[in-house]
């Protein structure tokens, strides 16, 4: 993922806010911003638009870490 790039990790759903990871910190987000329904895990870019490619560049960065941390507990 683009480090220069805005991108919305969306963490959780609270109320009518998605609350949302981004590279300044955590920001609360009204759903009506995003394009479409957001949820738990998908990355949407600086005009709420999902962004698949980023969306699955960091599920293959949070499984390689997972398997990482699993295979040093064995």
């Amino acid at each position: 993922m683009n480090d220069s790039t805005l991108t919305y990790i969306v963490d959780r759903i609270e109320g009518e806010y998605a609350i949302c990871e981004t590279p300044h910190g955590i920001v609360n987000v009204e759903l009506n911003k995003f394009t479409v329904e957001p949820k738990e895990g998908m990355v949407f870019d600086e005009n709420f638009v999902p962004n698949l490619s980023a969306q699955k560049a960091n599920k293959e960065r949070i499984t390689q870490k997972f398997n990482k941390l699993r295979q040093s507990n064995v």
